[in-house]
């Protein structure tokens, strides 16, 4: 080896990380340091009898052997480079996860192998407990999306048919006594019934914002374009819509995420823009759909960008990752805010949606 006594001294015995030496033709250990011995439970003499296959859990002997197979004949190199996350195996049966970093270096005319490593164990494990929790929380933001979306389908039947239907019956009674009265109390029901018209018309309203029938009927980019119309209508910002060359094909999930995110930027941009124009385009092709809404207000702030309690633009993310998309939310071309939504049609996360 190719270090001084003194330096070899420094760097190996007395190091806090566990090093340890094995010779890449058999396998077996040829230096250890104390922190080594300590990590793993054994003597020396102990670990000096061992191969590299004795300190791994059988799950790990696959990806060990092909790490050994890819060493072999090459030079060596000083350099510690990263070998990643690895699971040991110690004398009393414990795993632990040591992240390791690794030199091929030449000891007596061998080739050999220097480990430095790092118990990371308890790390691991919280990371892997807050992985397995986020994808528990996704799946019940997913799950609570999917009945939230089955409630205002069902909530806006019930509301459009039997409400709906009620008032208009309600209507015609009334246009029938109307027939029966004198002047004066004709004209106080037909006020009444012209009361009855504008509720019919509040009723097919409030249907309609909770499931646009256009989403399910005539697909996203019509109903993209209507929404565009009502949000002129509405607020009087004025709001372009530029279609694909063609409807996508989506999931229903997909189209009422990518829909969904597009009202909730326009209610932003009511709120928030100070805006007098708004840009919606929707491009699709066989790969992919890209969702760009765009307008020239005053901007989004990085305060509120970053802000928690910001529920909209948390939606706006949730439902974004629903369908396994891509948000971002940034300036404008010249100025105010551009909300950017990127869905590939061929990830299979985004298929299984």
């Amino acid at each position: 080896m190719d270090l001084g006594k003194a330096e070899y001294e420094l760097m190996f015995r007395q190091s806090p990380l566990p090093m340890w030496l094995y010779d890449l033709d058999a396998f077996r250990f040829i230096d250890m340091n104390q922190a080594a011995l300590k990590e793993f439970g054994y003597t020396r003499d102990e670990l000096l009898a061992l191969t590299l296959f004795d300190i791994r859990p059988a799950s790990e002997a696959p990806r060990l052997t092909a790490i050994l197979e890819s060493l072999r004949g090459q030079p060596a190199v000083p350099v510690l480079d990263s070998m990643g996350i690895w699971v040991y195996l110690t004398k009393d049966g414990r795993l632990i996860d040591l992240e390791v970093r690794a030199s091929t270096m030449d000891v007596g005319g061998r080739p050999a192998r220097l480990i430095v490593a790092r118990n990371i164990t308890e790390a691991h494990a919280a990371e892997v407990a807050l992985r397995e929790s986020e994808g528990r929380y996704r799946a019940l933001a997913r799950r609570l999306q999917t009945i939230r979306e089955e409630e205002r389908v069902e909530l806006s039947r019930t509301i459009h048919d039997e409400l709906g239907q009620s008032l208009t019956a309600l209507k015609i009674e009334l246009s029938v006594i109307s027939k029966r009265l004198d002047p004066v109390s004709r004209d106080q029901i037909e006020a009444a019934a012209a009361a009855v018209d504008r509720m019919i018309q509040q009723v097919r309203n409030i249907a309609t914002e909770l499931r646009p029938g256009v989403l399910d009927h005539l697909g996203l980019a019509a109903a993209m374009e209507w929404q565009a119309t009502e949000f002129t209508r509405r607020s009087g910002i004025k709001c372009r819509f530029i279609p694909p060359s063609e409807d996508p094909v989506l999931s229903q999930d997909q189209a009422v995420s990518l829909f969904r995110i597009l009202q909730e930027s326009l209610t932003n941009v009511v709120r928030h823009a100070q805006a007098s124009t708004v840009t919606v385009s929707l491009k699709a092709d066989l790969e992919s759909v890209q969702l760009t809404i765009e307008d020239d207000g005053i901007g989004l702030s990085e305060a509120r960008r970053r802000d928690h309690s910001s529920l909209g633009l948390i939606g706006m993310e949730e439902r974004a990752r629903f369908i396994g998309a891509k948000l971002s939310i940034g300036p404008g071309a010249e100025r105010g805010t551009r909300v950017l939504v990127e869905l590939s049609l061929n990830d299979e996360e985004v298929s299984s949606s």
